[in-house]
């Protein structure tokens, strides 16, 4: 969810912390679970670590730990001794096949720098650069007025739309089943990119599939193909595909869940074709493999490895955490190389200290599920002596800095819009505290730095309120990554039934080539899709609304000179501003 996963809104940069919404993969039921043990020979026999290490990461997984529930496998290594591997719960409810060590997971966006490291390997060959055009190896692509090249596309510095909300806003379900010839070819009609390239960060899967798609055609073999010869061979990863074939039999793979609201579990369907941004099948042990080769680089090269942890630079000079399908951070005073994936019921997190030559892999069949947190539980339990000691308990709204007066706080409580992205945000007081809340992200903390600027959580983020001498504030930026988005507060804004009529019509978009229609109802105006059903349109500024789904996120529609409605933007976090015509 879709890393939809995992940037400069808030909203993206939220979404990004629980990487995509949960959306569909798999289809299929495992015929041939049962016997998985007699297809993929023998699970290793798990170490036990010694010190009650093993016991304190089964505390963790109590929950988990069950032959009625979904879970996760979670394997800890350092150098070439595997700490802990072990499963908990099923991979398959139905078929009553448990989670184990080789337990085949899809991992979503943790294909990323499978991806990344097929180009670099490619580059240091000579066989391809990350700076040549995309358009160089896919001509057909538009003609944007501006170079994006492949490196563009790996730091998510491309501008191009994401391929997963397009296909949404396009009138596809996410459990329907997507081909990779159906995304390139929603990416390849693009018309307009979100931001000049190279000026943002803003993760868009569309960049990933493209470039699995230049793989393909450099090489002249299929993407997962080459993949296999060239990488996973190579490094021993037997139980490692790019499942770009719905309909392919993969014995020993779990299946994906959500939970019911009845405290029971639901299949939450995966039909993916494609690959590039997502979609591998592995397990924790191949993961860790991969892992200790950021190490080792005994595929790739010391060449790759540095292209790997290369962090991307902005047009205006500043550097991103995001290096090549991986960010790189620091976890209690040690390097990490950390990225995480989700899709449907499935949810992954792979970690690695360089300075430890150690990491931890975390895969999960279960929506709800938190890989990446739990994948840090797990890091400190067994490496916490290596560790700077956590940071004391926050004491709220101060704990970034100074005490602010409530008085303070409460000129900046209201509704506000990124500028750019069309993004609504509500930014909140409770007593001493101020909070932040956007579009299906839950509440975030902003803690203070002075009296007018905030950090957002723990995602690296900054608020800068600008009071301008007055009681409220009515404009702030969001600083993030290097990138300034400006902020303004939304002015209430409640049509009559005759301003509500002048939007009613046929809308076309030529990027999507979809219609949806607007129609009032009672004092309601709603956007009608074949496919979607009806989109409720909420006032909120003159001629700009929210929506009560995801993908729609914002609209504003816009007028000509005589002031008749010509059509509305559609703006949902990756996609910006995308034209939809009015017909008629």
């Amino acid at each position: 969810m879709r890393e939809l996963d995992h940037p400069v809104a808030i909203y993206s940069t939220l979404k990004m912390r629980s990487f995509r919404i949960g959306f569909p993969l798999l289809a299929l039921a495992l015929l041939l679970t049962g016997c998985a043990s007699a297809a993929h020979g023998p699970a290793h026999a798990p170490p036990v670590p010694s010190d009650g290490l093993a016991e304190r990461v089964d505390a963790l997984m109590a929950e988990y730990d069950r032959t009625d529930s979904p879970g996760a496998s979670v394997l800890v290594f350092r150098g070439e001794e595997t700490l802990l591997s072990r499963g908990y719960g099923m991979a398959d409810l139905e078929f009553d096949a448990p989670i184990t060590p080789r337990t085949i997971f899809h991992v979503a966006s943790v294909s990323k720098q499978f991806t990344a490291f097929a180009i670099a390997k490619l580059a240091a060959e000579g066989r391809l650069s990350l700076d040549d055009d995309v358009r160089r190896h896919i001509p057909e692509l538009p003609d944007f007025g501006e170079p994006l090249t492949l490196r563009h596309l790996l730091h998510h510095t491309s501008g191009l739309r994401d391929q997963w909300n397009l296909w949404v806003l396009a009138g596809g379900r996410m459990d329907d089943v997507i081909r990779q010839e159906d995304l390139f070819r929603l990416v390849r009609q693009q018309r307009e990119l979100n931001f000049p390239t190279g000026a943002e960060h803003l993760y868009s899967n569309s960049g990933y599939m493209l470039a699995a798609e230049v793989v393909k055609r450099a090489t002249g073999q299929p993407f997962g193909e080459w993949l296999h010869d060239n990488v996973l061979a190579p490094l021993g990863m037997e139980d490692t595909q790019v499942y770009d074939d719905h309909e392919r039999l993969v014995p020993g793979r779990a299946y994906s869940y959500r939970r019911s609201v009845d405290d029971g579990f639901r299949k939450a369907v995966l039909s993916y074709a494609n690959s590039g941004a997502t979609s591998l099948f592995t397990t924790t042990e191949d993961l860790a493999l991969w892992l200790r080769n950021y190490g080792h680089t005994r595929v790739g090269g010391a060449e790759v490895g540095r292209m790997m942890r290369t962090r991307g630079i902005l047009e205006g000079g500043d550097t991103i955490p995001y290096a090549l399908g991986v960010t790189l951070e620091t976890h209690r005073g040690l390097e990490m190389l950390q990225h995480g994936g989700a899709d449907a019921g499935y949810r992954s997190f792979v970690l690695y200290y360089p300075e430890l030559d150690a990491g931890v892999v975390v895969l999960s069949n279960l929506a709800s599920f938190n890989p990446g947190g739990t994948a840090r539980e797990v890091a400190e339990i067994f490496f916490a002596g290596e560790m700077e000691p956590a940071e004391a308990e926050r004491a709220p709204a101060s704990a970034a800095g100074q005490a602010v007066d409530p008085a303070v706080l409460a000129a900046y409580t209201g509704d506000w819009r990124l500028e750019e992205a069309g993004t609504r945000m509500s930014v909140e007081r409770q007593g001493a505290r101020l909070f932040v809340r956007a579009a299906q992200t839950g509440r975030v903390e902003l803690l203070s730095l002075s009296d007018s600027t905030f950090r957002v959580g723990d995602t690296g983020a900054e608020i800068a309120f600008h009071r301008e001498g007055g009681d409220r504030a009515d404009r702030a930026v969001l600083l993030q990554n290097g990138a300034r988005s400006e902020m303004r507060r939304m002015r209430p804004h409640a049509p009559g039934p005759a301003e509500l009529e002048a939007y009613v019509g046929r809308y076309y978009s030529p990027e999507l080539e979809t219609v949806y229609t607007v129609v009032v109802e009672g004092d309601r105006l709603i956007a009608r899709h074949r496919r979607h059903g009806d989109v409720v349109l909420t006032p909120e500024e003159p001629d700009a609304f929210g929506s009560d789904q995801w993908f729609f996120g914002n609209v504003a529609f816009e007028r000509d000179e005589r002031g008749a409605v010509t059509g509305m933007r559609v703006s949902s976090g990756r996609v910006r501003n995308l034209w939809i015509e009015k017909l008629d």
